[in-house]
This record gives C-alpha cells, sequence and structure tokens, in this order.
C-alpha cells in the first residue's frame, strides 16, 4: 500500500485513500503509507465504519476537520512508533547469526508414533470433543 500511496502522489491523485482489512493496520498506516500521500489516507478497522469514514470525507462542512484530526492521530501514532523502536536493542546481522540456535540433527532421533499407519475415527459424538 505504501507503494499504491507513492504511485497516487506522482501521478497527482487528489482523492482520499482508504485502507483497511486484516492484513494492516492503524499504527501500519501512520508509519508506512500516510506519509507517502499529502492527501487524506485513513485506516478504517472494518467495513462497517467505512460509511460514516466517507461521508465525513465527502462532506464540505465536516473533512478538513476530519482530515486534520486523522494526521494529528497518525504523528502521535508515529512518534510512539519510534519511541518504541528506540528502546528496542538490536545486534548487528553478524553477532545475531553467530548467536543462532545451534540444533545438532545428527544426534536427534525423533519419536516413533505410538500407533503408525492412517486412523479412521468413527462413532465419536462430537458434543463429548467439544467439552
Amino acid at each position: 500500500m505504501a507503494h499504491v500511496a507513492r504511485e497516487m502522489q506522482r501521478q497527482g491523485f487528489t482523492i482520499p485513500l482508504l485502507i483497511g482489512g486484516a492484513t494492516t493496520s492503524m499504527a501500519h498506516t501512520a508509519v508506512k503509507i500516510e506519509p507517502n500521500y499529502e492527501h487524506p489516507v485513513v485506516y478504517v478497522k472494518d467495513a462497517s465504519r467505512a460509511v460514516g469514514v466517507c461521508t465525513q470525507l465527502l462532506s464540505n462542512d465536516l473533512r478538513d476537520a476530519f482530515a486534520a484530526e486523522i494526521r494529528a492521530d497518525y504523528a502521535v501514532t508515529r512518534e510512539r512508533h519510534l519511541k518504541h523502536k528506540s528502546d528496542t536493542v538490536r545486534l548487528p546481522l553478524a553477532e545475531a547469526r553467530a548467536n543462532k540456535f545451534k540444533i545438532d540433527w545428527a544426534r536427534y532421533t525423533p519419536p516413533v508414533p505410538q500407533q503408525p499407519g492412517v486412523h479412521v475415527l468413527k462413532a465419536y459424538d462430537l458434543a463429548k470433543l467439544s467439552k
């Protein structure tokens, strides 16, 4: 979506960009997407909220205040993200690789199943299994 926002900016779009769905969040939108587009970028948590967001974006009376509120929220979210990121201690790549989890596969013997083969389970009461 960051690429889409950059392309919309490059091509001179002026329409709002609505972001949503399970693959993103408000923090992701604020940090990665919104900085790439000068017009309103709005994270919509789920489709049921899109109507209210679109109503505000289409209203001449509400649009500017709504867009300013969203930008302010994103600025706070970016600051929080940067603060959290600066508190994180990261190792240099070479040190992290040297510290990797070492498994001696030559000495590992996987456990043998107690009952190998294909198993067909018949006549099980699903109500008992769900307890």
